[in-house]
Formats: C-alpha cells, structure tokens, sequence
C-alpha cells in the first residue's frame, strides 16, 4: 500500500452553500469558492502534475489545525503557557463535514482524484495548534487500499 501525505498551509475553511443568481427570467446556480479551497487546489494539482493521480479505492485521513484562541493562554510571564483549562479539542465551527467537502471537492477538480466516491473510509480530525509559531494549516494523508 503506497501513501501520499502534503500539508495546505492556511486557514481550513469549510464549502461555502451553493447560491443562486438571477438574470431577468434565467438562474444560474453555483457554488462559490473561497480562497482555502484554491490553497488546496493549487497543492493538488501540483501533486497531479508529478503524476499522482488516484481511480481506485483510497483511504482518506485530514488533519485540521487551528490557532488558539488569546483566551487559552496564560497572561504575562505566562503567555506563551496553555491554561490547564483549556480545551484539548476543538469543538467550534467550522463543522466537520463541511471542511471535508472542501478539501475533497478541491482534490477532484485538481484532477488528484477522480472523484471523491473512490474514498472508502475518512479520518477527519480538528485539532488546536499547541505552538503560537504553528501555522493553520490542514495535513492530508492518501492511502491506497
């Protein structure tokens, strides 16, 4: 079993609804895109170029980290230190699901997938950056099954 594993260094932000436009007696549906989601296409498609290029059933793990809010640090000579009463998980918006959709939507039309159906199990985890240094970013791992 081969693996492919790329970090996408941003915010992770969730796919946004599809939308409507209107022009007098026509409507156009489509969904908006956002600059996270171009982040990931850019890192696919980079992927792709090298030849990676996923048909088959794959597993599917994606990291999610975020920085912490100011709150969950000490004050003063203490503000490089996490509170104990802190929380470990990150149990805030974006939802799950939707970072997810994101990330595989930009994966398929980066061309690094065929299409996110091939995906036969997902791990999606959010995490907090324990590190003020620690970019947000998101770290995906591909496995052949």
């Amino acid at each position: 079993m081969s693996s492919l594993e790329f970090t996408v260094i941003g915010c992770p932000k969730p796919q946004q609804r599809p939308r409507i436009a209107s022009r007098g007696k026509f409507s156009k549906m489509y969904s908006p895109s956002s600059e996270w989601k171009q982040q990931v296409i850019v890192a696919s498609s980079k992927l792709a170029e090298q030849g990676n290029y996923y048909d088959q059933a794959i597993n599917v793990c994606i990291y999610y980290y975020f920085d912490r809010p100011k709150a969950h640090y000490g004050t003063g000579k203490n503000s490089d230190n996490i509170k104990s009463s802190a929380p470990e998980h990150h149990i805030k918006k974006p939802d799950l699901d939707n970072l997810n959709k994101a990330v595989l939507d930009a994966m398929t039309d980066a061309k690094l997938l065929k299409d996110d159906s091939i995906i036969t199990h997902i791990n999606a985890i959010k995490k907090y950056n324990n590190d003020k240094l620690t970019p947000q970013r998101a770290t995906i791992v591909i496995t052949e099954v």
